[in-house]
């Protein structure tokens, strides 16, 4: 299996992520292996806002556009990428779970996805990609 169909397993696998209060629900579209002309790797990610009332959920917007997930310099350590990617799951999930009024926060997929953490020397675990990915310049600021 190539590299971008790993990272598309592990993203199928893993969406929809949605927020702990209902109104934001993330999800991926699918589009295996998308790379832009400088060779970094796109995924396209839609968030839906829902107007929610009481134990009903209506489609409020749709916004969908390919985000950077993954640089081109990553493919030259799969392992570290995926990792990264893991991580970078695992803290959306987080970040969304912890969210309060998610609706009024999370705006357009772009906001979601940090590649410029894979260009950092220090992270190098699963967890340690969700760390970074948590701090308040980067999803932590959905966080509460």
């Amino acid at each position: 299996m190539s590299f971008t169909e790993q990272i598309s397993h592990r993203l199928t696998a893993s969406f929809p992520i949605d927020s702990g209060d209902g109104t934001v629900s993330v999800q991926y579209v699918g589009d295996e292996g998308l790379i832009d002309k400088d060779g970094n790797l796109l995924a396209t990610l839609r968030v839906i806002h829902w107007q929610v009332d009481g134990e009903e959920r209506t489609v409020a917007a749709i916004q969908e556009q390919p985000v950077h997930l993954v640089t081109r310099h990553a493919h030259r350590d799969p392992e570290r990428a995926e990792r990264y990617v893991r991580g970078w799951i695992g803290a959306l999930w987080l970040a969304l779970a912890w969210a309060e009024n998610a609706s009024q926060k999370v705006y357009m997929p772009a906001e979601l996805a940090f590649p410029d953490v894979l260009d950092l020397s220090t992270p190098r675990t699963e967890a340690d990609f969700a760390s970074f990915m948590l701090r308040r310049s980067r999803l932590g600021r959905f966080c509460g």
